[in-house]
């Protein structure tokens, strides 16, 4: 038997118990009728994550017809619903929109959301 599983389970536990740590910020996103209320997320500029999510948010940038400085990255806390492609919440002075999420991970099950600050 593998120990995937039990790794699997370990890393998503660490990520739950750290959650006041990793997930800082607790907001209601909304698409039309739909909302996912108290969910517990945090938000990334690129630019502090390194070469790599500057490199991918450039890209984003791109696919979504915007200039590079408003695209953010988002990671809600594992036991919470993904808020929708679409939804949105207000966030620094504008409005967050949920433009994408990645495949979720096969370790954490997690996924990353990229989204863009609209001023």
């Amino acid at each position: 038997m593998t120990r995937l599983p039990k790794l699997q389970a370990l890393s998503r536990g660490t990520l739950i118990a750290y959650a006041d740590l990793l997930y800082r910020h607790t907001g209601t996103f909304t698409l039309k009728s739909s909302t996912w209320a108290k969910t517990r997320f945090s938000v990334k500029d690129p630019d502090k994550l390194g070469r790599s999510a500057m490199d991918a948010a450039t890209a984003a940038a791109q696919r979504f017809n915007v200039a590079y400085q408003d695209i953010r990255l988002l990671k809600v806390h594992p036991e919470d619903t993904l808020p929708a492609v679409g939804a949105s919440i207000h966030w620094d002075g504008g409005t967050l929109v949920v433009r994408e999420w990645s495949q979720a991970s096969d370790f954490t099950g997690t996924s990353l959301g990229t989204c863009v600050l609209e001023r």
